[in-house]
């Protein structure tokens, strides 16, 4: 969709100091960027799902309307996290925006609030949290939001798994009594893993956090204020929310 030009600077998403590039001055900090992405349906998809995921579709319209070339690195997971702490000007989305979070890196917009639930399956009980404490085990994945609640939480039967497909995959096979999760993660995993999402029982929800583009703390403040002004033009223009319908998620 063409929309409103807030700036003419050019953003170059690239690769950058931490991944191999010299270290970037304030000259051609405008210049190039680093963003990452982790493959977290149906935030992030892989390229072979036909679609890019909807915090992708958000972050190539915003960078449309800036007039700037996008190049986006998928990374894993916990490397993708990583790479968020080194230098300036990189970006990532999608990231939950946490307390624990909260200071260790800038917040440049948030793209979707998430509920965190707990869920069991099948014939399941509608999970409290209290009654959580006492099962045997929680899947959560690792290094994620959903770990990092926990752990605020003070549940000790946490459970980590490296990805949300094997979450389910433990959930439905009887190798976990429950798991945290955000909605959607939790429906988009159970339909490629060939399950049921109809399977699942929402329990209690712990929290709620924003689903954001996050930047690493050295990035500048005029780099991401264009970003920002990109985005609330997409929010008062109906973009947005025609992105978050493609992908079931409108309000």
């Amino acid at each position: 969709m063409a929309g409103r030009r807030v700036t003419r600077r050019h953003i170059i998403f690239g690769i950058c100091s931490s991944l191999g590039f010299g270290p970037l001055t304030a000259s051609t900090a405008a210049q190039r960027y680093l963003f990452v992405t982790a493959e977290v349906p149906p935030y992030s998809l892989p390229s072979d799902e036909g679609r890019t995921g909807f915090v992708i579709d958000v972050v190539r319209e915003l960078l449309s309307r800036l007039d700037a070339p996008l190049e986006i690195v998928s990374l894993p997971w916990r490397r993708a996290m990583e790479t968020l702490k080194q230098g300036e000007n990189v970006l990532m989305a999608p990231l939950a925006r946490t307390p624990d979070r909260e200071t260790r890196y800038k917040w440049v917009v948030p793209i979707l609030t998430e509920e965190v639930r707990l869920y069991t399956i099948d014939d399941g009980p509608i999970l409290t949290l209290e009654a959580a404490r006492k099962l045997p085990s929680i899947t959560v994945q690792g290094g994620s939001a959903m770990e990092e609640l926990g752990i605020r939480l003070g549940l000790k039967n946490l459970d980590v798994a490296p990805d949300n497909f094997s979450m389910v995959k433990m959930l439905a096979y009887g190798n976990s009594n429950a798991m945290i999760s955000f909605r959607m993660l939790a429906l988009w995993s159970m339909e490629r893993e060939g399950l049921d999402p109809e399977r699942l029982v929402p329990g209690e929800v712990l929290d709620r956090f924003d689903v954001s583009i996050a930047a690493t703390l050295e990035t500048p403040e005029e780099i991401l204020r264009p970003i920002r002004e990109a985005f609330d033009v997409m929010r008062s223009d109906g973009s947005l929310q025609m992105i978050l319908e493609r992908y079931s998620l409108g309000s």
